[in-house]
């Protein structure tokens, strides 16, 4: 098989350099390089090269993208960051100078990319889904709710709103976010990885998870649940998944829902990685049209946690 040369962009954050770790496991992977927008990043020190280029909303930004494919001889691009991603999506491309941009299809951005829009389609496909408004709208929902950003990710814009007075402070200050009940508690929120290829194969894993302050998950324990591994296949099909998706669920009075679909690699990708769960070498394999590599289904109760590393140069 040919060797690869990869660019991952925005690759500065910690998912970033999590799908580095996963890259650098990979036999037919040559080099890997980085893009980000500050060279004030460890990647510089761990990517065979870093790249500064100006945020995805520049002019310049496809063009000298399209220069480093070239230059470099990039095979696949993997962006990192919720804001690269929904770039990629709402502009439609999928490719730059005829490489691949590591997406998932179509469908599954545009549903994982709006909260409310996840919302709708779960309850059209007869999937387990939290009652969902606009704040724009008359409240209908009991406290306590959620409020949270529609097109944005992890826990930072997200608040439990118990009173009145919270809601007319979040609906005065966040006019463009959504209304959601409250499900379940902290303790029993599920973070799955769901990939799916292009001839249809389906895996899964699931994690019972605490987040950090941060917004991502600081630890983790595997789960075996034959209902939330039902609904996370039901999902693929129903989303025809080409690619990797991260799915949130909560265990509610009805049983696992899902909040969230996240439509990239996630922060805890390489713990799936180190478990046999290698997403980011699958989503590879699959768009080169080879076959996808093995995989035996984690057992129960394998734990993960989240460090720090610091790096001098």
């Amino acid at each position: 098989m040919k060797k690869l040369n990869i660019l991952v962009c925005g690759a500065g954050g910690d998912i970033g350099q999590s799908i580095l770790k996963c890259l650098k496991e990979i036999s037919f992977i040559n080099r890997i390089y980085a893009t980000d927008i500050t060279q004030n990043t460890p990647s510089k020190l761990l990517y065979d090269k870093l790249f500064i280029v100006p945020p995805c909303t520049s002019v310049d930004y496809i063009p000298l993208l399209s220069k480093l494919i070239v230059e470099n001889k990039i095979d696949f691009i993997i962006p990192v960051s919720d804001i690269e991603v929904r770039f990629f999506h709402d502009k439609g491309v999928r490719k730059i100078s005829n490489k691949e941009v590591l997406l998932p299809n179509p469908m599954s951005l545009e549903i994982g990319l709006n909260k409310y829009k996840t919302a709708i389609f779960l309850k059209k496909n007869n999937l387990p889904f939290p009652k969902t408004q606009m704040i724009s709208e008359p409240r209908s929902l009991p406290f306590p709710l959620i409020a949270k950003d529609n097109t944005g990710s992890g826990s930072k814009q997200v608040f439990l709103v118990e009173t009145q007075e919270d809601y007319q402070y979040v609906k005065h200050k966040y006019r463009k976010f959504i209304l959601q009940e409250y499900i379940g508690d902290n303790e029993n929120e599920f973070t799955c990885g769901l990939f799916r290829s292009k001839s249809g194969i389906i895996r899964t894993i699931v994690f019972r998870r605490t987040l950090s302050e941060g917004g991502y998950s600081s630890f983790g324990e595997t789960i075996q649940n034959d209902i939330v591994d039902k609904i996370l296949r039901q999902l693929a099909e129903s989303l025809s998944l080409i690619g990797s998706v991260n799915v949130q669920m909560r265990m509610g009075k009805h049983g696992p829902t899902t909040f969230e679909i996240n439509p990239r690699f996630s922060s805890t990708v390489m713990f799936r990685n180190m478990l046999g769960f290698k997403d980011v070498m699958w989503c590879i394999e699959d768009q080169m049209d080879t076959e996808i590599s093995d995989y035996e289904n984690v057992p129960e109760g394998v734990k993960f946690y989240k460090g720090f590393t610091e790096y001098i140069d």
